[in-house]
């Protein structure tokens, strides 16, 4: 393998490695400084562990130490020391799970308190627990670099394939909302947690391509080399379109949810309308009420000649005209035919 190939694939796992590393210490910011948005990419899930993050900060140095080149021999200790203290937590992690243990030690001293249905806040997966041990176990056995069996970087990158295999189906579950269970039994990890397994999956692919490259048999390492383009090239492409189609479905959500918004507005202003519509005709109704009112109006449709009833119906028509607050054109006093007995005003305006 050609010497920029190599740097590349060195850089790549650098990249994630810094990127596991910063999600990972991101989300033990959120927890320290109350800030829900970094330990969960999205609502009404479960968020990241702490102890999920400082599996992933020192799964991070892991990948940054070793994609240093030339390693010293203080690296290659570092390298090894993050990969078993790693491994150690979380195989810890994963027994407590199993024994359905919840130990306060896992929240770091922090305040936190809650269920999300019956999992409770801030204690690692089951599943990240195990995925975290696989990680670890596989980084573990490309060691020593110098070795030129090609065992361990076959088993590596089973292992690592594996990784990208739980990665996929998490992310998945998100992106199509599949209904996995929530439970003491399986908790599924958190949505930034999911996507630092499939960081971690194809991090692990390149370690163990790097490591078959040790090997003396150039036409094994040519396949092997094939293999783990394809899964690169799968990986990657998957990525793409899970991302694609997540912005797909966030747009989707942002429109429909602006359709609804206004939707909402347009049956609130019909209900006032209505509403203001049955008070104005509650009202009209209200305005022959008066006992002296219908005494007059009485008077007058019997006994159109009394011209101080016929006053005092115009004095008490042009009154509710000016003072009443539902805007009347004119007013008109009716008999029981329907024939018109009293217009106010009298002429008609254009």
């Amino acid at each position: 393998m050609t010497t920029l190939r190599r740097i590349i694939y060195e850089s790549l796992i650098m990249v994630m490695g810094v990127s596991i590393a910063t999600i990972g210490l991101l989300a033990l910011l959120g927890w320290i400084l109350d800030m829900p948005i970094l330990t969960t990419w999205q609502t009404n899930t479960l968020p990241m562990s702490p102890s999920a993050a400082l599996l992933s900060i020192l799964f991070g140095a892991v990948f940054v130490f070793n994609a240093k080149r030339p390693s010293s021999r203080i690296t290659f200790l570092l390298t090894t020391f993050c990969a078993w203290v790693g491994a150690m937590i979380a195989l810890l992690l994963f027994t407590l799970r199993l024994l359905n243990h919840y130990w306060s030690v896992e929240l770091l001293g922090l305040n936190i308190t809650g269920m999300l249905g019956d999992a409770p806040i801030g204690f690692i997966s089951p599943i990240t627990a195990l995925c975290f041990l696989l990680a670890n176990g596989a980084f573990l056995i490309t060691l020593p670099q110098d070795s030129h069996r090609l065992w361990r970087g076959y088993l590596a990158s089973v292992l690592a394939g594996l990784l990208m295999l739980v990665s996929f189906t998490l992310l998945l579950s998100f992106l199509f909302g599949l209904p996995l269970p929530i439970s003491n039994a399986l908790i599924r990890p958190a949505l930034n947690t999911s996507f630092i397994l499939l960081l971690m999956g194809i991090g692990l692919l390149i370690v163990a391509h790097l490591r078959i490259m040790f090997s003396d048999d150039e036409s094994e390492v040519i396949e092997i080399d094939r293999l783990i383009y394809v899964l690169f090239f799968s990986a990657l492409t998957a990525s793409i379109l899970i991302a694609a189609f997540q912005s797909y479905r966030t747009t989707e959500i942002k429109f429909r949810q602006g359709v609804e918004l206004q939707l909402q507005a347009v049956s609130e202003l019909k209900t006032r309308q209505l509403s203001q519509w049955r008070i104005e005709r509650l009202g009209d109704g209200a305005l022959a009420q008066s006992a002296l009112i219908n005494s007059a109006v009485r008077q007058y449709l019997e006994t159109t000649s009394s011209l101080s009833t016929q006053r005092a119906l115009q004095d008490w028509f042009e009154r509710m005209l000016h003072d009443s607050h539902y805007g009347y054109d004119r007013g008109y006093l009716l008999d029981a035919q329907g024939v018109v007995r009293m217009s106010i005003p009298t002429k008609v305006e254009p």
